[in-house]
């Protein structure tokens, strides 16, 4: 699985550290598989590329998110195109505040967590499912 996490200017903390409640409930509810975690803002920062596993329960948070600056999140789904044989699903927690209807499909089922982003989103991409999630903060 891949999780693309959203670090641009407008995601808060907590809409960031939902990324790890996320990865967290894949993982128990999935023991054997493993994550790949991105931090994406208008570009993939490759210091914040990490992989977990079910081992690494609980999962902590990290210090330092990467980004902080505009949102487009093409440069993760052409990451993981260039990949798509290599993972079964791809599950984005961003605040869908981007171009979501410019995106290209990735070839690998989608999923968009919505975190405190608008609940009536439809995505028009055959292959992309949409989540909305609030979170407290």
């Amino acid at each position: 699985a891949v999780i693309p996490v959203d670090t641009s200017g407008s995601m808060g903390l907590h809409e960031r550290d939902e990324a790890f409640v996320q990865m967290s409930e894949l993982l128990r509810e999935f023991p054997k598989v493993e994550v790949t975690m991105l931090q994406v803002d208008a570009v993939i920062h490759e210091k914040g590329i990490r992989q977990f596993t079910y081992n690494d329960l609980p999962l902590r948070i990290p210090r330092e998110w990467f980004g902080n600056g505009g949102t487009d999140m093409q440069p993760a789904v052409d990451w993981v195109k260039e990949r798509k044989n290599e993972f079964d699903v791809v599950v984005f927690i961003t605040d869908m505040e981007f171009d979501y209807e410019a995106l290209t499909e990735s070839g690998v089922p989608t999923y968009f967590v919505g975190v405190n982003a608008n609940p009536n989103i439809v995505l028009p991409q055959k292959s992309y499912h949409y989540i909305p999630v609030v979170v407290e903060a």
